[in-house]
């Protein structure tokens, strides 16, 4: 007794207690119910799998950031400011050391870029260019690369990464966002470490090193210590300038909802601390939000956060862009593909699916499988080509990417016989392997023949086409000819034939006959010169009338004896002239009164001339009688209307007629009446009146003059009345009022009636009453739930707003009993009603503070469960035994389990007492006691 030894798990140990007797302690942990601590460099804490469970560990990760700082392992951040090179990490018991290459960035001149990352491991010197390039010992290799215990992969065209395989160790660099972080594996740690990385122990005060071991806190001497001095190289330590004017910050998308599953984990205020001091250029911005949603996708978050119009990140023609890109990324190499995955999601440049990379293109995958000619073409298994620059090559693709090639042999060389101005010559084309004589122009030698000059249709022709020494000839080609014109010629020219000695050639020829033209009485004479100089005269008749030879106007008169004609508007259809129309006269001598006939001298007939003037006087009585007043010529008299009037009768020529002057009266001065006021003329005796201005009768306003007793309106809201005042002299008064119209009530609105002054008022909104006498104002198409009362506002067809209320009927149903007996108020399901849930029988988890057994007595709190709820009871008459019988079921464990209680005794010992758990509870049936 009292032997204690650990199991083979070497987790749990085993105590001899007296009696024979053991107890089991267990030493496994569960890391999941003990707190993640708060790692000093903001990251969170990461999950390390033991042999006895796990534990927390915090993350050893350096970072260059954009902002040109540098953060140690445990946290510590300073900025370099020099475009040289440092030592950022040096493990001398594994023989790494990395190193930082500054210098002058393109986009800002003034600040400092990530050049290059070199990385030694034993005899291997890798570097990781900006130029997304990659040499091992100043050599250049094809990605991915893997060689002993380092390998190196680019992923999504932006990202460098080294692992070392044996320790665990990764390197990344991002050079478009000048950042790097060094991720140490946690069961590979170095004994020391040196360099601007610091040391990782979770303790800030020793970060800063020196190659001494000694620590500062001078961060410009700590930087100075790192810095490596190397041959021809000036190390240039540039004071950033004070940012005046600041970029247009965009910095406050760090702190925005599109990152608030990051901030969970990572909290974002440093980088947006940084992001606000270092934001003098766009590029800055950019860079340090790209290095946070980096961390973020570490922890497993993608975050699509660019746009076209900000931080757009560009990818080359073949590459495609993805903000998340989670599955492994392909390769060509050596003839067969490989993939290389990364532990979190990335972002960059990939190629689309369903192809892969080579030599830094994107190929469709079986491109990886075919054999590549010198010239960059690829093809297929068993596929055959002659290579381009070597035409005497047969190469075909065998297995394993494999290209053969053989040598064709050529026979002897052929002369050949040539013709006239030509000579032989060895010809080698470029897609031909052997040479041959071929015959070849020789012009330099050669007498040419003349070439004729062809006429008449005739064409020039080769009689011995693709000899060197041309022949030509002129042939008549008659199929070549072209056809007789299909016009016709235009009176004054007739179509002729000129024969040739091969094509005939056709033309129009002048065909002039010039003639006089006298046109008859009536019409008119034109001439027309052609282009063959040719005089053609027409004649068209003129709009006229032609009678006995002689040439009337239309509408001219004349008489011809006993006969009047006129010349009219109607045209003759055979002469095109106009036609005269001729009636004979007829004479009268009978006159009415007041005219004598007369005979005229060498006239047909005589004419009634009139001889006194006629003056026709109405009847005062105003009926429709009629006097006629006959006047000789010469006569006076005094108009019998109109006092100011004398009448004359007169005759001028063979006229008759009566003309009036007017008496003179002295000149009357000219009134010009003001609005208001019209002129009145009084007529005195004789002639001429007297004239004054007065009053009208009624108001005036605006223009208008309103009569006495009206009423206007101005406006819909304004009227005026004109009334008479009473008085010796006539007065009017000019009376205005206007209409005040009252304002809507809350929630309605005004709207204006035409023709009238104020507008009706229109309800906005339904107003309501609830069950507790509160009243509400309903929107159109809005409810409200009040109770089981359910509250609408409508609107009908015409506008009206109706207040719709539906009342819900529910079950009685008493609250308090329902809680006296244990359950629970609830509303049935999709309605307002109330329901009882009375508690169903179920496993609940309860504490028991303490269990003792004799002097032993546990020293922790224990959790065990047991059955609780409620379970249904009836009475019920059962036949049988013709009676009511009640039936009772308890809420009864149907499976339990047992567990050792450890229990300790006050002789310092420890016993296990066996406790019981329910592990199933449901209703059972249970006899019912009276």
């Amino acid at each position: 007794p009292g032997d204690k030894w650990t199991l083979v798990d070497q987790c749990h140990t085993v105590t001899c207690l007296p009696g024979g007797y053991t107890t089991l302690e267990s030493h496994r942990i569960n890391c999941e119910r003990i707190a993640r601590p708060t790692c000093q460099n903001g990251l969170p804490a990461v999950k390390m799998e033991e042999t006895c469970g796990c534990r927390w560990m915090c993350p050893c990760s350096c970072m260059g950031s954009p902002s040109r700082n540098i953060v140690t392992f445990d946290g510590l951040d300073f900025r370099l400011a020099g475009n040289c090179s440092y030592m950022l990490y040096e493990d001398k018991e594994h023989d790494i050391q990395m190193i930082l290459h500054n210098g002058l960035c393109t986009s800002a001149p003034k600040l400092n870029c990530m050049n290059t990352i070199e990385v030694k491991h034993k005899d291997s010197t890798v570097e990781l260019s900006n130029a997304m390039t990659v040499t091992v010992n100043g050599k250049m290799v094809t990605i991915p690369y893997a060689n002993g215990d380092i390998e190196a992969n680019i992923y999504g065209a932006i990202m460098h990464e080294i692992r070392f395989s044996h320790l665990g160790h990764i390197i990344s660099f991002t050079p478009s966002n000048n950042e790097f972080t060094l991720q140490l594996s946690p069961k590979s740690f170095a004994s020391k470490m040196y360099g601007l990385c610091g040391v990782c122990d979770q303790n800030t005060a020793n970060d800063m090193v020196l190659k001494d071991g000694s620590v500062t806190s001078d961060s410009s001497t700590f930087i100075q210590e790192w810095a490596i001095k190397q041959p021809g190289k000036f190390c240039e330590v540039n004071r950033p300038d004070t940012c005046v004017e600041h970029a247009t910050s965009k910095c406050s998308i760090l702190l925005s909802n599109q990152f608030y599953e990051c901030h969970q984990i990572i909290p974002p205020n440093m980088f947006y601390t940084a992001c606000e001091e270092n934001n003098c250029y766009g590029d800055e911005v950019c860079e340090i939000i790209s290095s946070y949603a980096h961390l973020c996708r570490t922890q497993g978050i993608c975050l699509d956060w660019r746009s076209s119009e900000f931080c757009a990140m560009k990818c080359p023609t073949s590459l495609i862009y993805d903000y998340c890109q989670k599955d492994c990324t392909k390769h060509c190499e050596n003839g067969t593909t490989t993939e290389v995955c990364m532990d979190y999601p990335m972002e960059g440049c990939f190629c689309p699916d369903g192809q892969i990379s080579l030599n830094g293109s994107c190929v469709h995958e079986e491109t990886c499988t075919q054999c590549v000619s010198e010239d960059g073409s690829h093809h297929k298994h068993l596929e055959t080509w002659i290579p381009s620059e070597e035409p005497c090559k047969i190469c075909v693709c065998l297995d394993n990417k494999i290209t053969n090639c053989t040598l064709q042999t050529c026979p002897p060389t052929k002369s050949v016989i040539c013709g006239p101005c030509e000579v032989p010559k060895l010809w080698t084309d470029s897609d031909q392997c052997c040479p041959v004589y071929k015959c070849v122009c020789d012009l330099d030698t050669c007498r040419l023949p003349p070439v004729p000059h062809c006429k008449d249709g005739l064409q020039l022709v080769q009689t011995n086409f693709g000899k060197c020494r041309p022949d030509y000839a002129c042939v008549c080609k008659k199929e070549a000819c072209s056809l007789p014109p299909a016009f016709a010629c235009p009176p004054h020219r007739k179509l002729t034939v000129m024969k040739t000695q091969c094509c005939d050639e056709y033309q129009c020829a002048c065909n002039c006959v010039n003639s006089t033209v006298t046109c008859p009485a009536g019409y008119l004479s034109t001439s027309v010169t052609n282009d063959c100089d040719c005089i053609s005269t027409t004649c068209i008749p003129d709009k006229v009338c032609v009678h006995h030879n002689i040439v009337y106007p239309v509408g001219k008169t004349w008489e011809e004896g006993c006969t009047e004609c006129s010349c009219t508007d109607m045209e003759d259809a055979v002469t095109g002239l106009r036609i005269a129309e001729c009636l004979e006269k007829k004479c009268t001598n009978i006159c009415p009164l007041g005219y004598k006939y007369f005979n005229k001298q060498g006239s047909c007939c005589g004419k009634c001339f009139k001889i006194m003037c006629d003056e026709i006087l109405h009847s005062p009585r105003g009926d429709a009688n009629e006097d006629v007043h006959w006047h000789e010529v010469g006569s006076e008299w005094q108009s019998l209307s109109n006092p100011c009037i004398i009448k004359e009768c007169v005759r001028v020529n063979e006229e008759v007629f009566i003309q009036t002057k007017n008496v003179t009266c002295a000149q009357m001065e000219s009134l010009d009446c003001p609005f208001g006021t019209e002129l009145h003329c009084d007529q005195k005796t004789g002639c001429c009146p007297t004239c004054h201005c007065e009053p009208v009768n009624g108001c005036v306003l605006n223009g208008t003059i309103i009569e006495a007793g009206k009423q206007v309106l101005v406006d819909e809201c304004t009227s005026c009345q004109c009334s008479l005042q009473s008085g010796l002299s006539l007065k009017y008064k000019l009376t205005c009022g206007k209409k005040h119209c009252e304002p809507c009530p809350k929630n309605y609105r005004e709207e204006k009636v035409p023709d009238s002054c104020c507008g009706k008022c229109l309800p906005t909104m339904c107003a309501i009453q609830l069950r507790n006498r509160t009243i509400l104002y309903l929107k159109p198409n809005e409810m409200i739930q009040d109770d089981c009362d359910s509250h609408s506002c409508k609107v009908n067809m015409k506008g009206d707003f109706i207040w719709e209320k539906r009342i819900t009927g529910c079950p009685p149903f008493d609250s308090n009993r329902c809680l006296a007996e244990g359950g629970k108020i609830a509303k049935i399901e999709n309605t307002c009603c109330k329901t009882c849930v009375e508690p169903e029988c179920k496993e609940v988890t309860g504490r028991l503070e303490y269990v003792k057994v004799d002097d032993c007595v546990n020293e922790n709190q224990l959790n065990i469960h047991y059955c609780e709820g409620k379970c249904a009871s009836k009475a019920i008459y059962n036949i049988t035994v013709n009676d009511i019988e009640d039936k009772c079921t308890c809420c009864s464990a149907t499976v339990k389990d047992s567990m050792l209680v450890p229990l300790r005794c006050a002789n310092g010992s420890i016993v296990q007492h066996e406790v019981f758990n329910a592990r199933q509870c449901e209703c059972l049936s249970r006899k019912c006691m009276p």
